[in-house]
């Protein structure tokens, strides 16, 4: 989610999500509760603005990437609009691994930019 300063959805969408939350009994709180569900819904009633093509890149792709290869990234990438960086095994990792992670994202991130730098006319 990214909001610009100012943003009057802001509010709403903080107000939605805060009252979710103290709705829904602990056990019931699911990773998307507040996030892609509570977007859904909000946009099934307001006119909320929306970026098409997010890459949502796997650890897989950003290895494929981080070694110079574009194999995937031809295969099942276009040209993107944004890209979510999560690192979404990070914390699971121990401090090694998460310096290995955090490398293979940066090397990655350098690759996709150069890529998207090329597709621009």
């Amino acid at each position: 989610m990214a909001f610009g300063r100012g943003s009057p959805v802001l509010p709403l969408y903080r107000a939605a999500a805060e009252r979710c939350l103290q709705q829904t009994p602990l056990g019931a709180i699911t990773r998307t509760l507040i996030g892609p569900q509570r977007l859904q819904q909000l946009a099934a009633t307001l006119p909320l603005a929306r970026l098409d093509n997010i890459g949502l890149f796997t650890l897989a792709l950003m290895q494929d990437l981080a070694q110079g290869s574009t194999r995937w990234w031809q295969a099942h990438c276009y040209p993107l609009a944004a890209a979510k960086l999560c690192h979404f095994v990070r914390h699971l990792a121990n401090a090694r691994q998460q310096q290995q992670l955090d490398h293979i994202y940066q090397q990655a991130i350098e690759v996709i930019y150069a890529l998207q730098a090329e597709s621009i006319p």
